[in-house]
């Protein structure tokens, strides 16, 4: 999980992760506002591929964490 990617930062509507081929499934993703609270994502899976739909989401900093078995990826995603 250590080699995705999460794109576009700044976001406005789509935010895309690609994932390594080895992780198409098994994965959980958790969406966090900075104080802690958790934002519901809408999650698109095709393959390596994940799009979430931040379109509602209100303008701020989110961190986004990827667990897959016993790896994790987060990264810092600002929604425009």
């Amino acid at each position: 999980v250590n080699e995705g990617s999460f794109y576009p930062n700044p976001v406005d509507h789509y935010l895309y992760i690609n994932l390594p081929e080895t992780v198409k499934n098994g994965f959980e993703i958790t969406v966090t506002q900075m104080q802690g609270q958790k934002v519901e994502a809408h999650v698109e899976n095709d393959g390596s591929r994940i799009r979430i739909d931040v379109s509602a989401w209100t303008a701020g900093i989110y961190l986004l964490k990827l667990v897959h078995k016993n790896q994790v990826l987060t990264s810092k995603v600002t929604k425009l």
